[in-house]
Formats: C-alpha cells, sequence, structure tokens
C-alpha cells in the first residue's frame, strides 16, 4: 500500500501505539494520545502521513484539544500552508505541504523557526519530504482498512 512518497513497509520508527478507529471522536481521543507520546518522547515535532480524507485534520484536532484548543477552531491549513492556535497548554503550529514542491519552499515557510520555538508542531502531508526531517520526532501514519475504518499507527523516530 502507498501512502504518498512512503511506503508501509518502509518503516523505520519504533511502534508505540497502534489502534484502529472508526469514529471522528475515536481519533481525536488518539490525538490526544499522541501529544502525551511527544511530550514523553521529548520531542515537538509530529509528522502525519495518511491518503486524503482519511483524518490527518480529526488527528489534529484531538492534538489542539490536548492543549486546550477547541477542536471547532482547528481546520486544515491546504490552503494557508500554516495556522497557529494559542491552548491554554501551550502553543500548536499546523503545517501542510500538500501543495508545496520543494524543500526550499518549506524552509521559506520559516519552519526551522517554528520547531525551533516552544511549542508543539504538526504537519500534514509530511511524508512529501521525510527525509529532511531531524530526528527525534513523532510519525503518524494512517491507513484505510475498509470504507469506515482506519489502522493508526504512530512511531517515535530517534
Amino acid at each position: 500500500m502507498q501512502e504518498g512518497n512512503m511506503k508501509k513497509e518502509d518503516k523505520k520508527g519504533i511502534v508505540i501505539l497502534q489502534a484502529e478507529v472508526m469514529l471522528e471522536k475515536e481519533t481525536l481521543e488518539i490525538g490526544k494520545k499522541i501529544l502525551a507520546l511527544a511530550q514523553q518522547y521529548r520531542t515537538n515535532l509530529i509528522l502525519l502521513v495518511g491518503a486524503l480524507g482519511a483524518g490527518k485534520t480529526a488527528l489534529t484536532k484531538g492534538i489542539g484539544e490536548a492543549l486546550g484548543i477547541p477542536a471547532e477552531k482547528v481546520t486544515s491549513p491546504t490552503f494557508a500552508l500554516i495556522h497557529e492556535y494559542q491552548g491554554k497548554q501551550g502553543i500548536m503550529y499546523h503545517m501542510d505541504f500538500y501543495r508545496l514542491d520543494s524543500w526550499e519552499e518549506v524552509l521559506e515557510l520559516g519552519f526551522e523557526e517554528y520547531v525551533d520555538q516552544p511549542g508543539i508542531v504538526v504537519i500534514e502531508w509530511a511524508d512529501k519530504f521525510i527525509y529532511h526531517f531531524s530526528n527525534p520526532f513523532i510519525m503518524v501514519k494512517i491507513f484505510w482498512k475498509d470504507f469506515s475504518a482506519r489502522e493508526i499507527v504512530v512511531e517515535y523516530w530517534e
């Protein structure tokens, strides 16, 4: 199964969470767990990989909720490229690389400055530039199992 530029069998991280979800509220709960794992593993970078409509933004809503950001405030930054949210427990930078064609474009967005700031950086379509990211980071892969079920695999890359 191909997800963007990365194949499922290309895993190089350590699997730290795996779940099957069917409902959006389950996806939001997994997002909350992902934030806790990022904090536990001391990384602020969360990379999301999955097909169009797989649930990347829903996961980000869950991460945001864990930071005190209302889920309804979190929207896909496909056209804006970056959304910044201030929550009661911290800040989240939500990026979408779907429309970017080169790592130079990523750098022009100020990617390195965001990662170096306090806060959580969540990137949709991160697989387009996966080998440019510096470890450590959390990678979340979302695979369709059937029409309504998704498998979510969370890896820690050190």
